[in-house]
């Protein structure tokens, strides 16, 4: 098996993995597929992250199928939308239900 499909292959199953920790779901096969792209890129760029010299690691979470368009008006770098929680290094994140993410986790 090469180094490319042994990759792919794991990914997969990361992907499956995470779906029932996150309790994910999609509406059809062509929104799955979609998802898992957007999985597969997040998790190419979290291994890269790590890779380097930074003084933190960063994971998969549950946003780890989003793109940047998926999150609601307001969530970005610097201060959530809802809590007004600022923290200008890093990206705030408000989960997919509107409910405040920054204020449950780190208030």
């Amino acid at each position: 098996m090469s180094v490319i499909s042994h990759r792919e292959t794991e990914t997969r199953r990361m992907f499956v993995e995470w779906k029932a920790k996150y309790d994910k779901t999609y509406a059809s096969v062509a929104e799955e597929e979609r998802r898992y792209a957007v999985f597969k890129e997040t998790r190419r760029a979290v291994d890269q992250h790590n890779a380097g010299l930074q003084s933190y690691r960063v994971g998969l979470n549950m946003f780890a199928d989003l793109t940047d368009d998926d999150f609601p008006p307001g969530c970005g770098l610097g201060v959530c939308w809802q809590c007004d929680t600022k923290m200008p290094s890093v990206r705030v994140l408000c989960s997919s239900t509107f409910s405040c993410w920054i204020s449950s986790k780190f208030t």
